[in-house]
């Protein structure tokens, strides 16, 4: 990936292009995105610009993202204040184990889409699902009431910090203990990989008003404590 990034050229194009846009636009963050390969081009691009430019907030939204480096440089993007990577994992693509083995790793954030809990909340919202109600657990696909640590419920959405607290953890493969519970065929994990299935659960997922994380798996901090007078303090 590195190599495909380096030799493309595009790298000093666009930095020239973001440091003049920056210039002019004082207040801004900058955000990169991808699908496939291209996130994995938008995880470089993005670690590469916030280190070379620690001023700028730096953001990249990757979809479907195969794993960019290995461990020394996972600590390292990992480590930059500047930089929040955030990545969108959907049903059982493939393609976000690649490659397989040796010490590759993802780097950032993971937002784990359930194939299965969206189709499913999809169907009994269009009164085609012939699945018991309860056994669904529509209740707690809907609204911000349904904790992340709510293992035992098909929640459309979970969001791991670093990964931390994932199925399987990163010496285990990191999101393979996730992917293969979906239980897809080949067909159907390479359909998982298409944008469209990305751009689809999304939408359905904002059209149906389903649970959307607010926080970390496992890292859920309640309503807080109470000072005197009643105040909130939170709990860091």
């Amino acid at each position: 990936y590195l190599d495909a990034y380096l030799d493309s050229g595009l790298e000093d194009r666009v930095f020239r292009l973001l440091d003049d846009l920056t210039s002019r636009q004082h207040f801004c963050d900058v955000v990169m995105t991808g699908h496939s390969f291209g996130a994995a081009l938008a995880v470089l691009a993005a670690v590469r610009y916030a280190s070379t430019r620690p001023m700028m907030r730096v953001m990249c939204h990757a979809f479907g993202c195969p794993k960019v480096g290995d461990g020394p440089f996972r600590n390292w993007a990992n480590s930059l204040p500047n930089l929040r990577v955030l990545r969108v994992e959907y049903g059982g693509d493939p393609w976000v184990h690649s490659p397989e083995g040796g010490p590759w790793t993802h780097v950032g954030h993971t937002l784990a889409v359930d194939a299965g809990a969206v189709a499913n909340a999809a169907k009994v919202s269009s009164g085609d699902s012939k699945t018991d109600k309860t056994s669904s657990s529509r209740g707690s696909l809907h609204g911000s009431g349904t904790s992340a640590n709510g293992s035992g419920k098909a929640l459309p959405v979970k969001a791991y910090k670093f990964d931390k607290h994932r199925p399987g953890g990163d010496s285990e493969g990191g999101a393979a203990g996730w992917f293969s519970s979906q239980h897809h065929s080949g067909k159907e994990k390479a359909k998982d990989h298409d944008l469209r299935a990305y751009v689809g659960a999304l939408e359905t997922i904002s059209a149906l008003g389903l649970y959307w994380p607010s926080e970390y798996v496992g890292e859920d901090v309640g309503t807080g404590v109470k000072g005197s007078g009643k105040e909130k303090r939170l709990v860091v």
